[in-house]
């Protein structure tokens, strides 16, 4: 068994970021999607971005862990844009909702995201609508993971 230089929770995102990067046309989907972690707070929003945001995790109770674990919900929100076009005849909600689809059922392939996560729980998307920004669908979900209580490095 490999150990990693990364907490679970590092390679957590990167595999959520290796799962939203295959929503691609090679893959069978509509559309290609250009996937990101932000490096700065808000990147310049362009046509098929999908921007991964991470929130803090939220340590659960402990009814339902072994003891010596600790179980986490790691929610995550990517930001998908769907920039419309004057010769695309697509309605922009509906660029969006593929879109959308797209995302849940590539994070949703492998609930455990390798072996890494006990679940993964999609939450409701929002569709993002003003006038001075693209529109954009927020595709929501959590991740319940555990790692040894001492050791976040090491997964159950």
């Amino acid at each position: 068994m490999s150990v990693s230089t990364l907490p679970i929770s590092e390679q957590l995102d990167n595999a959520v970021e290796n799962a939203i990067k295959t929503v691609s046309v090679a893959n069978g989907c509509a559309y290609t999607l250009i996937v990101q972690r932000p490096l700065r707070p808000e990147p310049t929003p362009v046509d098929l971005l999908a921007v991964v945001y991470v929130d803090d995790d939220a340590l659960q109770g402990e009814e339902d862990t072994p003891l010596g674990y600790a179980t986490w919900r790691r929610p995550y929100v990517v930001l998908c844009y769907g920039v419309g076009s004057e010769t695309n005849n697509t309605p922009y909600q509906k660029k969006l909702n593929i879109i959308r689809a797209d995302v849940e059922r590539a994070v949703m392939a492998d609930v455990t995201q390798g072996g890494l996560a006990q679940n993964t729980f999609v939450q409701q998307p929002a569709i993002l609508q003003s006038a001075n920004e693209p529109p954009a669908v927020a595709v929501c979900f959590q991740i319940e993971y555990r790692t040894r209580y001492e050791n976040p490095y090491a997964a159950s």
